[in-house]
């Protein structure tokens, strides 16, 4: 398989792990589509977080316990009340809204996703 038929290959596999996620827990107990995943921004952070663990090896946890970590950080910073009393959702609520297209903000934004694939506190 040549360069680009294992980017390719690459490719797939995060985008068939990232539709696993997003589509458990299944509608309509959290629609995951109807979150601010949906924005470019948001759906790039968790695709490249995806890409950054997968690329150290096979993603661990079940779709729906990925799904669960992520719906209850989505959540966080949805609601603001909720987004004040966590520094990690302020943090990628921040990056999300200011220049979020900055290097910065996008790398702040995959790091803070892939930990809360990881499971990892701050």
């Amino acid at each position: 398989m040549g360069v680009s038929g294992s980017v390719t290959a690459k490719f797939n596999e995060v985008a068939k792990i990232v539709s696993n996620i997003v589509k458990h827990p299944e509608p309509p107990a959290w629609p995951m589509y109807k979150t601010r995943l949906r924005n470019q921004a948001d759906f790039y952070s968790l695709f490249a977080a995806v890409a950054a663990i997968s690329k150290n090896g096979a993603i661990e946890n079940s779709p729906i316990s990925l799904a669960e970590r992520l719906k209850s950080f989505i959540e966080s910073v949805e609601h603001e009340d909720l987004r004040n009393a966590n520094n990690q959702a302020t943090i990628y609520f921040t990056a999300a809204r200011s220049n979020s297209n900055d290097t910065g903000s996008r790398r702040s934004r995959i790091r803070i996703i892939r930990d809360v694939l990881m499971d990892r506190s701050e």
